[in-house]
């Protein structure tokens, strides 16, 4: 008799897992690159060197949630279709070499670009019933003999009312858009 008993309870709870439309599927987003076009003639373009991005340990796939100064955590379901430094390193290649006055260079003469992604997340809103996103950028350029040229943090930070993975790509898209702009302007007074 137990047995029957266990078999029946066993029974209707896989019929209520398999009633409930199965495990969750795992949702993939991705960052849109910057918009923009050359909006003058490239006069005297200024070869530049850019590096390999790094990222901090980590940024990879999973969507990341920062809950307190010190504390991250991990969306299980929502996952970056690359990982977010590859997005950054496009947006830079996009906004310096196809739309900036740079041209790329391999060559050890030409000042070169190291980039790091710091962060790449949602971060509470400071505003009560608001979500938020940042996206940190340090940006070391350097001359030939190993001089520092510029070393800046770039931060942008977007809140919104919208806490929905879906919102958090959009937001970040802007955020990227922003300090890849930003970080081209630096550079572009930093260098002579």
């Amino acid at each position: 008799m137990r047995n029957v008993l266990a078999a029946g309870i066993l029974l209707t709870l896989g019929c209520a897992c398999l009633a409930g439309g199965g495990p969750a599927s795992i949702r993939h987003y991705s960052v849109t690159p910057p918009a923009g076009e050359r909006e003058s003639p490239p006069a005297a373009r200024r070869e530049l060197r850019l590096r390999d991005a790094r990222a901090a340990g980590h940024l990879r796939e999973r969507m990341a949630r920062r809950t307190s100064a010190l504390t991250l955590e991990f969306l299980e379901l929502h996952r970056w279709s690359e990982p977010p430094i590859a997005y950054v390193e496009r947006a830079l290649a996009r906004t310096l070499f196809e739309v900036g006055d740079f041209t790329r260079s391999e060559a050890h003469a030409a000042p070169s670009l190291d980039v790091e992604l710091l962060a790449f997340e949602r971060v509470p809103g400071a505003t009560p019933g608001l979500a938020g996103v940042r996206l940190v950028l340090v940006l070391r350029l350097t001359d030939a003999e190993g001089r520092s040229l510029l070393d800046r943090t770039v931060e942008q930070r977007i809140e919104h009312a919208d806490g929905s993975p879906e919102a958090e790509a959009r937001h970040l898209s802007l955020c990227l858009e922003r300090a890849v702009s930003e970080a081209a302007r630096a550079m572009d007074e930093a260098l002579p």
